[in-house]
């Protein structure tokens, strides 16, 4: 079904509920789980160690030794900060992630409520039902909490042009840096934004608030003498210092999760003339070669495992290094990219669609670093981006019809997956790896 969005009145609040109400049954009651599967590992080996670690000699903190993960210790320090009033109890600490979990799904409805269409708002169950997304809610990990402060960020880049917009985008950048550095790559659209706009708005002093995230950044990495804890190092680094496979299952999760939303807003007409375009075609291409050149054989000591692809690829041939799944997928995500590109272009206009391309493409380039391929690194990022590019399109064309199934199956499928990997997992019944 497709319904026009109607310019008429804006979407009262009480159209969120539903969706609170679905993340609620499916995160809320993974709070009171006990069961020990690998869902809680990273939880029990590393942030729950550090919150009381920290919580023990608070408010000292030492960077070196404080950094129970590969991660920046900023949102342990936090809850070990909030248990001074609170109490550290398991199910407290996990509350508190689920409400900052909420805080992602707020943010992101507030930027799709302005679109002035409440069946907008299926932009946001993909996410809100994911298995990755629900899992990081229910226990103490700093997924979500570096999802929120990554939110904040691009909606206010790509929604708002003031001075405030700035400040607020470059301290959110910088907790979420403390959270997790690798969202260093923030600066790099608000960078290209305030540089070509630089002859309109005389940016000024804005170029300077966004030195402000590179102060944590230049702390840690004085303190660890690198970009990650010393004894992380050989975990996290690819062995040649940066490795194309992560962009390989980038590709996959974005073709995967990026169809459904391009179906519900592109016309038949629209589609016919991506597959036509020459970027278009060109990306796919790219993707070719890249597969061809990359390794995207699963296997483990590689760290190519963890994640519904890797699982699939694995049951497959391989051939050299490529996996026949990863051969077609990648150069078809790619390819999805540049029409996802071409419709911002075509709708909202070109800086709109510099910003959103130059996010994602700086937000993918960190990941090269890690020779650890995990789906969770991918899939709620990539779905943050789906839905800003329905809210742009949107804002812009509140007229262009939305088609509902698409999402609605994609959020039924997001639903059984997270019923079966996370829920079955959490209460024992089904034990994966």
């Amino acid at each position: 079904m497709m319904m026009p969005c109607s310019p008429q009145a804006r979407v009262h609040w009480r159209a969120f509920l539903p969706w609170v109400f679905g993340f609620a049954l499916l995160g809320a009651p993974l709070i009171c789980a006990t069961n020990s599967s690998n869902l809680s590992s990273d939880e029990t080996s590393y942030y729950l160690p550090a919150v009381e670690q920290l919580r023990a000699k608070w408010p000292v903190l030492d960077l070196v030794a404080d950094s129970r993960s590969a991660t920046a210790p900023g949102y342990p320090y936090f809850l070990a900060s909030l248990a001074q009033l609170i109490g550290s109890e398991v199910w407290k600490l996990r509350i508190v992630t689920w409400l900052v979990s909420l805080g992602v799904l707020a943010v992101l409805w507030r930027i799709l409520r302005a679109t002035t269409a409440s069946h907008a708002l299926w932009a946001l169950a993909p996410l809100a039902l994911s298995n990755f997304f629900v899992k990081s809610s229910g226990f103490v990990v700093t997924d979500n909490v570096a999802l929120l402060l990554v939110s904040l960020a691009l909606a206010t880049l790509l929604f708002q042009s003031t001075a405030r917009a700035h400040w607020i985008g470059a301290i959110a950048t910088a907790l979420a840096v403390m959270v997790r550095q690798t969202t260093i790559w923030l600066t790099a659209p608000a960078l290209w934004k305030l540089w070509r706009n630089r002859h309109v708005d005389r940016p000024g002093a804005r170029w300077a608030v966004w030195l402000l995230p590179l102060v944590p950044l230049a702390i840690l990495f004085v303190a660890w003498r690198g970009l990650v804890p010393p004894i992380w190092r050989a975990e996290q680094y690819a062995e040649n210092g940066i490795t194309v496979t992560p962009l390989l299952y980038l590709a996959v999760v974005l073709l995967t999760m990026g169809v459904p939303f391009y179906a519900a807003l592109v016309s038949r007409d629209e589609l016919h003339e991506d597959l036509r375009s020459k970027p278009v075609l060109g990306l796919t291409l790219a993707g070719l070669a890249l597969v061809l050149l990359g390794n995207s054989e699963p296997n483990y000591d590689a760290g190519h495992w963890g994640g519904y692809w890797w699982s699939i690829a694995a049951r497959l041939p391989v051939f050299g290094s490529v996996s026949p799944l990863f051969a077609v997928c990648v150069p078809l995500g790619l390819g999805l990219f540049g029409a996802l590109l071409r419709r911002l272009v075509e709708h909202v206009g070109r800086p709109a669609a510099e910003v959103w391309g130059i996010a994602f493409a700086a937000w993918a380039a960190t990941t090269c670093a890690n020779r650890l391929v995990f789906h969770r690194y991918f899939e709620p990022t990539t779905l943050v981006f789906l839905i800003i590019w329905v809210a742009l399109i949107l804002r812009t064309r509140p007229t262009t019809p939305l088609r509902r199934f698409p999402l609605f199956a994609l959020s039924v499928v997001q639903a059984f997956l997270t019923l079966l990997t996370t829920h079955a997992q959490a209460y024992g019944l089904v034990r994966f790896g």
